[in-house]
């Protein structure tokens, strides 16, 4: 399973000038409503904001990865976000997030965003690749730093 089957381009914001954990999630969500991707972007974003509420999604080192099954989504998505500024994220460390790995994933498919949560929670410990994303200008850079990430060590 390879994290380029679930993100490309269209899904990549680079250098995202927001000032909360909300306002980020609601940037993507918000965009993944822009192209289509789910029907409506409330009902995402209120599962997300649940999920933060219940226990953080920042994992540390300032990495996030806020995710939520929805029944407006089908399949699974992933959103990446390089962030203009690190921001709170409420993250286990205390220390401010500067990328973000948003996951929305059907209801119908558990399994599928396991394995897809399992795929970025491998790839955001290889050093290079955070440098690669924490570089990145465009979001030709960001997939190319996945693309990269995955044939090198998978």
């Amino acid at each position: 399973m390879k994290l380029l089957n679930f993100t490309g381009p269209d899904l990549v914001l680079t250098r995202l000038a927001v000032e909360s954990r909300e306002e980020c999630l609601r940037v993507m969500v918000d965009r993944l409503a822009e192209l289509g991707k789910i029907t409506e972007g409330e009902p995402l974003y209120r599962e997300l904001v649940s999920r933060e509420e219940v226990e953080t999604t920042g994992i540390g080192g300032g990495i996030a990865i806020p995710h939520a099954r929805s029944q407006i989504v089908v399949g699974s998505l992933v959103m990446v976000a390089t962030l203009d500024r690190p921001i709170a994220f409420n993250a286990v460390d205390d220390e401010p997030v500067d990328l973000v790995f948003l996951l929305a994933g059907s209801r119908d498919l558990p399994g599928q965003q396991l394995r897809v949560l399992a795929r970025i929670s491998k790839l955001v410990r290889i050093d290079s690749f955070l440098r690669g994303l924490r570089s990145a200008e465009t979001p030709a850079d960001v997939i190319a730093a996945i693309r990269e990430a995955e044939a090198s060590h998978f």
